[in-house]
């Protein structure tokens, strides 16, 4: 400790030191003075292209050499592996002094070598480096009114077949006036003007000037080859020169003879030298930037507040409810404690391959010890483009220095793994010096012969090879086996709770681990991608990169993004009693490095399409993988120390410790099933997978119309043909922007399907019921088929409006049949997933359909047919799906076919074991057939929860306003001045995140269950809807356009809203209300819900167009107080339905603060013959499974047997308290469960806690109350 702090003073004391040298701003340089007439000399660089990424010299083309021959520049280690190559050029000014015609020389002929090299370099679009004073030279191109900046020159063009070299060059240099009063605020104080050495030959007295710009025209000129014969160099050209970059007169052939030649301007500017690299540094997309950071901020603040309620609501929770248990209570709790608390003696258990372990985290701190030191520097100015290759040598500087941090964390890891273990630190510490610098060595080293067999100037020579090697073995490795030493003496962690002798088996899994640890690493992803296109496109595209400051907070953010989701991961794995946490917390952040990986590919694909050549090829995606390589090891460093910290404080508490001693080093294993749910038999098999997919297809339908409908209204042929009068309003260039496209034709062209699918899914009901799931899909799909052909076909206004109306009742009859169809076969834990297939299909209907629009707008006149007639294809899905479909169990109990349905659920759960969740469904199914009118009876009281939720969830589904956004995404982006292909591309991009943002929810939904989701999703898009009407109130307004920058914005943001709804409301507003009705009114129930939904969406349909007109940007702010709304609606009076089975749903309501009050009072406690059937044990004379008994007191019946007993009871019995059961005496301690839930205590008493009974049997208001023989078991002596 005090060797650190007095390393801390000495810090401090060179940070003092150089703080009183005032540092000055253009790192590596300072001002150079020039007096008129000196001689300027120009250098050349390496070639460069981005269409192989190969550098090569400049001299190996056939270019003009200097008189004094070729002679390197002193470059440094950073320069050299980047490539570049910095020589001296024939190229040279006199400051101050115009020249032109300027002879360089002239290559007499053109070998057959030297015309393949050529005509080779300019296929592969090589540009030409020159640099001046260090400046680069840029050239300007005029696009569209706009001038484009380029650094260098193309060496030529091709133009129909014809090689053209630019052999004549234009150059005019900027200068500024020296001013010698001026410099020591150029350079920082007084004090710093006095180390600026004289430059100059006239001395201060004479004026002077500084070079503060180089720009260059390359022309191509045909010289006459005969007049330059006796030309020197630097002699006068005999006749003009004119050059003119738009056109070209230099062919080249083989033989055929070049001149060079040259002319120069200086140019007088108001640029002073501190601003001189403006030009090349100059921050483009500056908002995009923000916008990234905005995005990475809104991540964290979710994530936030998940470790949040995992801290204080959840393990605060619990411990301070143990710590006010007396002790005896605590031994109680002991034996039913479940969740995290239960591997308290397994979850330091040492990880697989613990070595590797510490070894990649060491590396990982190396790595991001260097990588936030460099960016740092860098951002505070002292690492520059124009100090060439510094970031480079900076970045190998800081890494070899940083191998004390590597060694020292691997061996204090190391030993903490080890309880203390000193053993074989040293090899841990020399392995953790070599692991990544040795992938690193060997993928360079390939690369390397790549480079050296095409003679590219990016090879690294052998000399820099060994001078590598010489660092790393030289200072990286004894600096890590110095860290190692300190961290072998310094004393070892210990852990809270001692370890078990004997591992504890972990239960098997809803969801493989590896998927969610996999799918964790794409929210860090989501902080980082923005500025990863701007780094790729500076490394790839030749672009110069010095946002470092936006870099350094995004990294930060990155870091702290990974943390959070490593830490929640962590704690979910041991929410389920996986102790194996290591390795998973290290690659749940670590996982983003495939993220970036394939985002490279992407790269490669899309962005750099004239990347030639499998070498290139190669050498871009080698350099990737040490990229990625290098990210995985830092993330995942971050990932694993932050929930290293977490698991250490989460079993730090005293009470838990004391806990782990009473129960004798471990908390009771046996504990047993707390809900009905757990005595489901099967698996997830690969037909009930199957059977899903093919069902919800038919969610396809809504989102192919939600997505093809806004598009199609915004194509100007349709919108001619059918509505001129909205086509005249929208070419209006006067018109006000926000009531451009208000009509109530056209609203009704969107709207009058969902009148037509309100009526439809009424109808539906009765279908659904009496004839199964199935036929109603069958219907749905075979109308919409039938709508389809007729807007394909369209003709009229009227026959529009009737194709509208089939495939309302088309998406009427599937959105009633098919949430209904997959929470029916889903088995119980997965039922939110599976059911959330229904929002993914309608997701991928929505993209499908954006992307149908973005490819059909071009073909004109009849572009808008072809989008509305591929409809037809998820129609035909549908409907052949639905005839190979199976109906459910469920359905086919209800309509008496018990025996086809057991076979059936049987053949879904993959075992013959299904008697719990079959007598379930035959007993709800008794109940159902009770009910003759359930549109009537679903307005008693008792389902008054229901009927809340059926009509509530669905309003509060399309009031978010997501609907309107998908229905007028192409309108609502060409509102605001986005031109039609950006507006189509922009809701293309919003389907897209839609589509995507499902699998969050399905990978979610039943780990953290239904409401954490739908309340964190109201908060994000209440965020999201603010901003957009804060950017359209203050930017935007009747008759403007808004900037591109905060376009982009709004898009970011609306994709934002969109994702948060993807993996919220979307889904949970239909798998929540599908789940909760029992039998005899969920066809009903579903009615309702799917009503509702389409009657909101025509209502928003209908409206909105009108609302924009008049609420303007406020559209957004009503929004946004709705969703404010629901989102407190859901936090009061929805309770959590996850892992309740579906014919179990009736008690949750019971059990919840508000509904317990609203809902009838409990039947009249049952007479004491019953509570004797219960409280003692039964031994029935005819003993068996499935031996019915009824009536008869079994008080005094043979104790001997232990029985296993279910009772079918009214709904509104909560648990067996509630029949005045506290004890149940069993002998020998033995174990009287079932479908009850009871614990066993030391004196043979047996105390009953909780049960999940299936729902009654309510036979005239009686409860009808029958006792069934599920088994016996026998004492030895009976």
């Amino acid at each position: 400790m005090e060797s650190f702090r007095e390393f801390s003073l000495w810090v401090l004391a060179f940070c003092l030191v150089f703080q009183l040298g005032y540092g000055f701003y253009l790192p590596g340089s300072y001002p150079h003075k020039y007096g008129v007439g000196d001689e300027l000399s120009v250098k050349v660089n390496s070639l460069t292209s981005i269409d192989t990424e190969m550098p090569f010299s400049y001299y190996s083309l056939p270019f003009c050499k200097p008189e004094g021959g070729v002679k390197d520049s002193a470059e440094n280690l950073g320069e050299l592996l980047m490539g570049d190559r910095i020589e001296n050029s024939p190229y040279k000014f006199k400051m101050y002094t115009n020249e032109s015609e300027i002879f360089l020389c002239q290559v007499d002929k053109l070998s057959d070598e030297q015309f393949k090299i050529l005509t080779k370099r300019i296929d592969e679009m090589y540009q030409v480096n020159l640099i001046l004073d260090n400046l680069p030279a840029i050239r300007f191109t005029k696009k569209d009114e706009y001038f484009l900046r380029w650094t260098g020159y193309p060496v030529g063009i091709k133009i129909q077949d014809v090689y053209y070299l630019f052999n004549h060059l234009k150059f005019n240099v900027l200068v500024h006036k020296y001013e010698e009063p001026n410099v020591a605020r150029v350079m920082g104080t007084g004090d710093a003007a006095e180390m600026i050495p004289p430059v100059g030959k006239e001395g201060s007295d004479k004026p002077g000037y500084m070079v503060v710009g180089f720009e260059v025209i390359p022309c191509s000129i045909m010289h006459n080859a005969d007049s330059v014969k006796n030309l020197k160099m630097y002699g006068k050209y005999p006749s003009p020169v004119k050059c003119d970059p738009a056109t070209v007169g230099m062919p080249i052939k083989e033989g055929q003879p070049v001149a060079f030649t040259y002319e120069v301007t200086f140019e007088e500017s108001d640029i002073k030298w501190p601003s001189r690299w403006d030009a090349y540094l100059k921050m483009e997309g500056a908002k995009v930037h923000w916008f990234s950071i905005l995005n990475s901020l809104m991540v964290i603040t979710f994530l936030a507040g998940i470790v949040l309620v995992i801290f204080l609501r959840t393990v605060r929770r619990d411990l301070t409810r143990y710590e006010e248990l007396d002790k005896e209570a605590q031994a109680q709790m002991n034996e039913e404690l479940s969740g995290w608390k239960l591997v308290v003696g397994d979850v330091f258990r040492a990880p697989s391959n613990p070595a590797l372990l510490c070894i990649m985290v060491g590396d990982g701190v190396q790595i991001l010890g260097m990588a936030v030191v460099t960016i740092l520097f860098a951002a505070l100015g002292f690492m520059s483009p124009a100090s060439r290759g510094t970031l480079i040598t900076g970045m190998i500087f800081f890494y070899l220095i940083l191998g004390i941090a590597a060694g020292y964390v691997a061996v204090r890891l190391w030993r903490t793994i080890g309880c203390g273990d000193q053993k074989g630190w040293a090899s841990v510490a020399f392995k953790a010096a070599c692991f990544f610098p040795g992938i690193a060595f060997f993928i360079l080293t390939i690369l390397n012969f790549l480079l050296w067999g095409s003679h590219s100037t990016g090879a690294i020579p052998f000399s820099l090879y060994v001078i590598l090697l010489l660092l790393w073995f030289c200072i990286s490795v004894p600096l890590s086996l110095v860290g190692g030493y300190f961290g072998a003496r310094a004393p070892h962690l210990e852990y809270p709770v001692r370890t078990n002798q004997i591992p504890r088996e972990i239960p098997q899994q809803r969801y493989p681990s590896w998927l969610l640890v996999l799918g964790a690493g794409t929210l860090p992803f989501g902080t980082l991608f923005i500025e990863l296109f701007f780094i790729m496109s500076s490394i790839w595209m030749g672009r110069v990169y010095y946002v470092f400051g936006f870099l350094f907070i995004v990294l930060i953010l990155l870091v702290v993004v990974c943390a959070e989701v490593s830490l929640v991961l962590t704690y979910m794995h041991l929410c389920v009693e996986d102790w194996k946490w290591w390795w998973k917390s290290f690659f749940a952040s670590g996982s983003v490095a495939i993220y970036i990986f394939l985002y490279s590919i992407n790269y490669l694909v899309f962005d750099l399409k004239s990347l030639s050549g499998p070498v290139s090829a190669t050498l871009y995606l080698g350099y990737s993988l040490l990229m990625v390589l290098a990210i995985m090891f830092t993330t995942g460093t971050v990932g694993f120390l932050s929930s290293f910290w977490f698991v250490y404080y989460l079993f730090s508490s005293k009470t838990l410790k004391r806990g782990e001693e009473m129960a004798g080093g471990s908390f009771a294993t046996d504990s047993v099933a707390k809900e009905r749910a757990q005595q489901y038999k099967g698996r997830v098999t690969l037909y009930v997978i199957i059977t899903c997919i093919v069902a919800a297809t038919g969610g396809s339908l809504f989102g192919y119309d939600i997505g093809i409908s806004g598009g199609v209204t915004s194509m100007d042929d349709f919108l001619q043909k059918f509505f001129p009068d909205v086509y005249k309003q929208k070419m209006h260039a006067h018109e006000n922007n926000y009531c451009k496209f208000n009509s109530q034709a056209l609203a009704a062209f969107t709207s009058s399907l969902y009148i037509a699918g309100l009526v439809a899914s009424l109808i539906a009901s009765p279908v659904t019921r009496k004839y199964g799931r199935r036929m109603s899909i069958i219907c749905g799909g075979m109308s919409f088929l039938v709508g389809s052909a007729l807007n394909a076909a369209a003709a009229n206004l009227v026959m529009l409006i009737i194709g509208r109306i089939m495939l309302g009742v088309g998406i009427g009859f599937g959105n009633q049949a098919v949430p209904l169809y997959l929470s029916e076969m889903a088995p119980t834990h997965l039922r939110g997933g599976l059911n959330m297939m229904f929002q993914v299909a309608t997701t991928f209907g929505i993209f499908t359909a954006n992307m149908v629009n973005y490819g059909t707008q071009n073909i004109k006149p009849w572009g808008w047919r072809l989008s509305l007639g591929l409809a037809a294809v998820p129609a035909i899905l549908m409907t052949g799906g639905g005839i190979c479909l199976p109906d459910t169990p469920n359905s086919l109990v209800n309509r008496g076919l018990t025996e086809k349905a057991r076979k059936l659920l049987e053949k879904i759960r993959g075992t013959d074991d299904v008697d719990a969740e079959f007598q379930d469904m035959v007993d709800a199914s008794e109940l159902a057939s009770s009910i003759k009118h359930p549109f009537r009876n679903i307005l008693e009281k008792r389902y008054r929860p229901e009927l809340v939720m059926a009509i509530f969830m669905p309003t509060f589904q399309i009031l978010t306003g997501i609907n309107s956004i998908l229905f007028y995404a192409p309108v609502l982006f060409q509102t605001m001045g986005f031109g039609r292909t950006a507006s189509l591309y922009s809701s293309a991009l919003t389907g897209g995140v839609l589509a995507s943002s499902t699998f969050i929810s399905i990978a979610t939904v039943d780990r953290l269950g239904r409401r954490p989701l739908l309340i964190s999703g109201g908060i994000q898009m209440i965020t999201c809807q603010v901003i957009v009407a804060i950017i359209l109130g203050v930017k935007f307004g009747d008759n403007r356009e808004l900037s591109k920058g905060f376009s982009i914005l709004v898009v970011v943001v609306i994709c934002l809203f969109v994702l948060a709804f993807g993996w919220s409301w979307g889904p949970l507003g239909w798998t929540v209300p599908s789940e909760i009705f029992p039998l005899e009114i969920r066809s009903a129930g579903q009615s309702i819900t799917v009503s509702v939904n389409l009657l909101f969406t025509f209502i928003i349909a209908q409206a909105f167009l009108s609302l924009l007109c008049s609420f303007k940007f406020g559209i957004f702010l009503f929004f946004a107080a709705w969703i404010t709304i629901m989102t407190l609606f859901v936090s009061v009076f929805l309770p959590e339905t996850k892992g309740i089975p579906i014919e179990e749903m009736t008690f949750m309501w019971r059990r919840h603060w508000f509904w317990k009050r609203v809902l009838p009072a409990a039947a009249s406690r049952p007479s004491n013959r019953l509570r004797s059937l219960v409280a003692a044990p039964f031994f029935p004379k005819n003993a068996g499974t499935g031996t019915e008994l009824g009536g008869g007191d079994a008080t005094n019946a043979d104790p001997a047997p232990s029985l296993y007993v279910s009772i079918l009871r009214d709904p509104f019995l909560a648990s067996l308290e509630d029949l005045d059961l506290a004890r149940y005496k069993a002998r020998g301690g033995r174990n009287f469960l079932c479908r009850s839930i009871a614990r066993p205590v030391a004196n043979g008493v047996m105390v009953v806690h909780r049960t999940s009974l299936p729902a009654a049997v309510l036979v005239r208001g009686e409860i009808d109350v029958r006792v069934r023989v599920v088994r016996t078991s026998w004492r030895s002596n009976v």
